[in-house]
């Protein structure tokens, strides 16, 4: 049942029901993966033949017992995984014959682990002990892993720092205490982690920080303080973050932002900033002002009732900016006019019913726009107006009835618009005919029953349209003759619409350059000799016809797809018989 591959040297069954280890693994195999099977227990010797073994996997198998003798004979074994088995237990020893670099105990069941329980993993880079009720390791448990770079103790049941010695993991790069029910941190506790560069404390009970908590952290790239309770802003100090780039501390309770809350940062290279909680009411005009190198800020889920020019005033290195869930109906003009060199805007989520024309004023380098999830009926002619360098637009899961012509005029650099999920009845006789750069065209779930002539005649780049769920019951001939998109491969997704019948949408065809994917499944399709130019053009070998998208299909059922397909090729090949 297992497969190898010679080249890689790797042994791979997983997901078989194996219910013990396959005894044709060969003998020069490096790396081996029976994770996902039935395994309940590994003889002693089954695997000792596996000298340059260098990974092990065996997550997710049934094993309840572990021991040293398992492993006899893997000398040159780096990494074990050793994931959601039911072991509840690590004997000591049990490692003592392995030198490594990599272990993954996670889901293990385990609530106790003995201080000797890694005592000789002297060369231990990667140790995962997530999702254990392990409560608190004893001392000297890790102190002697002086070569650790990444500590997972995520969801452990820790209520304190002070149940993890961490004294000697110098080396110490990346460490984590995700989820557990952490609300203090001991004097210079992390004072000793030169070296780190992440530490993620969310998920816990904080309510405050201490000020020299973070004190000695001067490699920290990224910290996150996310979904705890926290009441203020802990005052920052340049002097112990001086390498922090990414600070995360959405989903807490602070209700302000006051202009001094980042001044402590002020000499710092923050390029990434994630805040954002429902008791957010108040922002002060320029309290991120101080944070000159910001080039992402996420500031959404939060309980303010609008966002003004002031906010965002200083961040003239912004590049990034989602304000998503935020349930503002009404923006103001020139909201964003300081953010000039912003490329990505989302306003995703936020109840908007209306845009005012002058909210993109400024926006010359935006390059995506996110207006999904909103209460959008219609736009006013000129609101994308300055927004020339847009590549990406999204206004998904709206109310817009229409897209009036000229709306789109200045947008030639548009290559996706996704407008899916609308209700959108019908479409202008040119609505696109400005976008001469769009590639990609979504205008599934909508209620769309016909198409003009001649309105996609502009888009000579398009290499994708997606009807999918419309009312369509005609198309015209030769929609999409003028389509050669650059790699010459055109995808049309009409399935579940009403069509009794599909003429030639791509016109004259010549050369193997330009080929075509269309799902036509779930219509009404009645097969006489006007559906004859598809059997043709499949013969011809530059039409693939298919049922459905994948994740329309149950289940992804490729035998519902190949039963379709077989019947209309049959009912094709017999209607169509050559003259």
């Amino acid at each position: 049942m297992g497969r190898y591959d010679p080249e890689w040297k790797r042994y791979s069954a997983v997901d078989e029901g194996l219910t013990e280890i396959p005894g044709d693994i060969p003998v020069e195999t490096k790396y081996l993966d029976l994770s996902g099977n039935q395994i309940r227990t590994i003889p002693p010797g089954t695997l000792s033949h596996l000298s340059n073994l260098k990974r092990l996997y065996l997550s997710r198998n049934l094993i309840s017992e572990i021991s040293p003798e398992m492993f006899f004979g893997l000398d040159s074994l780096v990494y074990l995984f050793l994931g959601n088995n039911p072991l509840e237990s690590i004997p000591d020893g049990t490692f003592s014959t392995l030198n490594l670099e990599g272990l993954g105990l996670r889901d293990i069941n385990i609530s106790q682990i003995s201080a000797r329980t890694f005592s000789e993993l002297k060369s231990l880079r990667y140790l995962y002990l997530i999702n254990n009720p392990l409560q608190s390791l004893p001392d000297g448990t890790l102190n002697q892993l002086t070569n650790l770079e990444m500590l997972y103790l995520q969801n452990t049941n820790i209520p304190d720092l002070s149940a993890v010695n961490i004294e000697g993991l110098d080396k110490l790069e990346v460490l984590s205490f995700k989820e557990n029910q952490l609300s203090t941190i001991p004097d210079g506790y992390f004072s000793h982690l030169n070296n780190l560069l992440y530490l993620d404390l969310s998920n816990n009970i904080f309510v405050d920080i201490p000020q020299k908590a973070f004190r000695g952290l001067q490699s920290l790239l990224a910290l996150k303080l996310n979904f705890n309770f926290l009441h203020t802003i802990p005052v920052f100090d340049s002097s112990d973050l001086r390498s922090l780039q990414e600070l995360s501390l959405s989903r807490n309770k602070f209700p302000q932002i006051s202009s001094d809350n980042f001044s402590g940062l002020h000499d710092l290279q923050i390029t990434s900033l994630i805040i954002g909680n429902k008791e957010l009411t108040s922002i002060a005009p320029g309290a991120f002002s101080t944070l000159k190198q910001l080039r992402q800020l996420r500031l959404g889920h939060t309980g303010m009732n609008h966002f003004s020019s002031e906010t965002f005033e200083g961040l003239e290195s912004l590049e990034h900016l989602t304000l998503s869930g935020n349930d503002i109906p009404i923006w103001e003009e020139r909201t964003f006019i300081s953010c000039t060199k912003l490329t990505w805007l989302s306003l995703e989520n936020n109840s908007i019913s209306e845009i005012s024309p002058g909210i993109f004023e400024g926006l010359r380098n935006l390059e995506g726009l996110s207006l999904n999830d909103n209460n959008l009926r219609r736009f006013s002619l000129g609101v994308f107006a300055e927004l020339t360098k847009v590549k990406n637009l999204l206004i998904n899961h709206n109310h817009l009835t229409e897209l009036q012509t000229g709306l789109f005029d200045n947008m030639s650099s548009l290559e996706y618009l996704d407008i899916h999920k609308n209700q959108l009845a019908h479409l202008s006789p040119d609505p696109f005919s400005n976008l001469g750069s769009l590639r990609t065209l979504e205008v599934s779930d909508n209620q769309i029953t016909s198409l003009s002539t001649g309105i996609f005649s502009k888009n000579l780049n398009l290499a994708a349209v997606y009807f999918t769920n419309n009312q369509l019951s005609s198309l015209p001939v030769g929609l999409l003759a003028d389509s050669n998109p650059i790699n010459g491969k055109l995808t049309v997704d009409l399935f579940n619409n009403q069509l009794e019948t599909i003429p030639d949408l791509f016109g004259p065809h010549e050369g193997p350059s330009r080929r075509a994917k269309m799902y036509v499944g779930n219509n009404s399709l009645e097969i006489d000799s006007r559906l004859c130019w598809m059997k043709e053009a499949v013969d011809g070998g530059w039409l693939e016809l298919k049922m459905a998208p994948a994740w329309a299909l149950p289940g992804g059922d490729e035998e519902l797809e190949n039963q379709y397909l077989a019947d209309l090729n049959a009912d094709l090949a017999e209607i169509c018989v050559e003259k």
